[in-house]
């Protein structure tokens, strides 16, 4: 079994490609600006640092351009682009930015809508006001958009959910309801809305609870963490998929509660 180990290490280890490019800046830390894997490439954060200065840009509007350069810089070093783009997440310093950054954001992915979470946190990387980090697929174009009227529409340029093969990437949830596109008034029918929003995401992209692999949740206070821990594990039904919990200093629409997910589909081999 230990040989066996060695050898799934090391096919695992040189299987995956660092990618580099001087048209986007050098990484800050002990981390690279991609990794492919397969046809997928999971892309670090990019925040709106100039290449060659090293140097942020002075506004908010310049950062989130630079940022939107940076990560298009990288996804071709890559071999992919802005619309194979699957999954973003979005890290704001304030949500008061949200609809300035949702528009730069439409136009540099053109029409193209990519599964995404968005949040606001304290502080963000040399002081940077906007970072951005996404998975996208390698050549070829298959990954499709999920919808249902089920669950509440984007609140931004991205999309429900999106499937390629047998893997669904299903975009922050919060607890809107999916007819008023209100938000439920206490932290426990936002969490309950989240998590219903979510299982009706993953029913329209072939995907159910119980094949759910990893999910990010979100809170505004990590006070919170017992009572949602409990509705989660409610919806869950058992079912315990790899999770990051963090709290965050602001959520869209002043939300509690935000949860995004990666599963597995129907089609995939258990």
């Amino acid at each position: 079994k230990a040989t066996v180990s060695v050898l799934y290490w090391w096919s695992y280890k040189h299987s995956m490609q660092v990618v580099s490019t001087p048209q986007a800046p050098a990484a800050i830390g002990p981390y690279c600006q991609a990794v492919a894997k397969g046809q997928t490439l999971y892309v670090s954060g990019c925040i709106g640092l100039d290449a060659k200065t090293m140097e942020l840009a002075p506004t908010l509007e310049g950062q989130t351009e630079a940022s939107m350069a940076n990560l298009a810089a990288i996804l071709a070093a890559g071999n992919s682009s802005m619309d194979r783009v699957m999954k973003v997440t979005v890290y704001l310093t304030d949500m008061g930015h949200f609809a300035k950054c949702n528009e730069i954001f439409a136009r540099h992915f053109a029409g193209h809508k990519p599964a995404r979470a968005c949040v606001a946190v304290h502080q963000l990387p040399k002081g940077a006001l906007f970072e951005v980090d996404a998975i996208a697929e390698i050549s070829g174009k298959t990954a499709k958009e999920v919808s249902t009227p089920r669950a509440p529409a984007a609140i931004g340029p991205y999309c429900q959910a999106v499937t390629k093969g047998d893997t669904l990437y299903v975009s922050g949830c919060i607890g809107l309801d999916a007819k008023t596109m209100e938000l439920a008034p206490t932290l426990e029918g936002q969490t309950e809305a989240s998590m219903a929003n979510l299982a009706a995401i993953l029913a329209a992209g072939n995907s159910s609870m119980d094949r759910v692999m990893k999910v990010t949740v979100y809170l505004t206070d990590m006070g919170h963490f017992a009572k949602c821990n409990e509705i989660f594990a409610r919806h869950f039904a058992g079912h315990k998929p790899a999770r990051a919990c963090v709290a965050v200093h602001q959520l869209p629409k002043g939300a509690l509660f935000e949860v995004d997910a990666i599963a597995e589909t129907r089609q995939a081999k258990l």
